[in-house]
Parts: C-alpha cells; sequence; structure tokens
C-alpha cells in the first residue's frame, strides 16, 4: 500500500516537472499578460509605467491646489 502512494507521488512529481519544463508556455501567458494590459508588441512597459506616473504626479497637483482655489467662493459665515 504504501509502495503504491509513493509510486503516485512519483509519476505526479515528474509530471509537474515536465510540464514546468514545456517550452513555450512562458511566451504564451506573456502575450496574455501584455494583452490584458493593454500593451502592443513594440510598447515598453516601463515607458507606460513612466507615463501612468507623470499623470499622478499632475493630479495630486490639481488636489493640492483646490482648496485654495475653492476659498474664494466658499460662504464667509453661516448666513452665507
Amino acid at each position: 500500500m504504501n509502495l503504491l502512494i509513493l509510486g503516485g507521488m512519483v509519476v505526479v512529481a515528474v509530471g509537474m516537472i515536465v510540464y514546468a519544463l514545456m517550452p513555450g508556455k512562458k511566451d504564451e501567458s506573456e502575450i496574455v499578460n501584455r494583452r490584458t494590459a493593454g500593451l502592443g508588441k513594440d510598447q515598453d512597459p516601463r515607458e507606460i509605467q513612466a507615463r501612468a506616473k507623470q499623470r499622478a504626479a499632475s493630479n495630486s497637483v490639481f488636489a493640492k491646489a483646490a482648496p485654495l482655489l475653492s476659498r474664494p467662493v466658499m460662504p464667509k459665515d453661516a448666513k452665507e
């Protein structure tokens, strides 16, 4: 009985090793990752990340400036 379990575990382990070493799986998964990220074949992910950081920085400037710019329009007391 123990020999049968050990044999089954060896077969499963060998199967997993063969599956992990199959060529082309990494390329297919990278293609899927690029498509889901909205990247083309010749677009560099680092370039897109840099543009996103630049947009985030510009959005934070507006968020910081909004309270200062809205202060003149805010009511001064409860009656206003």
